[in-house]
């Protein structure tokens, strides 16, 4: 079962939130937003990690030139813990995908996140009215990715 989607920026700000889980353990808006950043950090500390060859090849693999400042070059993917996993998908533009999902959910979580972010591109950056810096505010993209996580 997937709990959470989070949809990070560029910049690490928080620019999307779903909950999926039914329990009274929700987090509060403010514990998104430093779970939000602390994703973020940790994302860019272990891309700090690798060793160049590697971000060399992540970033080709995922079309990304080698730029400073450039996305797609590295990081976690998944972060597993007793009874959950926290998947990172980060696209070529430097967009995160983060799902919190039981432990147990399997290998199809890559193609849910590759779902998404077609999703994500057909609702959201299409939209003349996006502004990357600011939350996504979509109906019709939140119905999209509700039919697409719904389990």
């Amino acid at each position: 079962m997937i709990h959470t989607l989070l949809i990070i920026n560029q910049a690490g700000s928080l620019t999307y939130t779903k909950d999926f889980s039914n329990g009274a353990n929700k987090l509060t808006t403010n514990e998104y937003l430093i779970l939000a950043g602390t994703i973020h950090s940790v994302h860019a500390i272990s891309a700090g990690l690798l060793p160049v060859s590697k971000k060399k090849n992540a970033a080709i693999s995922r079309g990304v030139s080698r730029r400073s400042g450039s996305s797609g070059t590295g990081g976690f993917e998944v972060i597993e813990a007793q009874d959950m996993k926290l998947h990172c998908y980060e696209t070529p533009t430097g967009i995160k995908f983060i799902i919190v999902a039981d432990k147990n959910h399997g290998e199809s979580i890559k193609d849910t996140m590759r779902g998404l972010y077609l999703v994500y591109s057909d609702y959201v950056l299409k939209s003349p009215f996006y502004n990357p810096e600011m939350p996504i505010r979509s109906e019709i993209f939140d119905k999209k990715v509700s039919k697409l996580l719904d389990q």
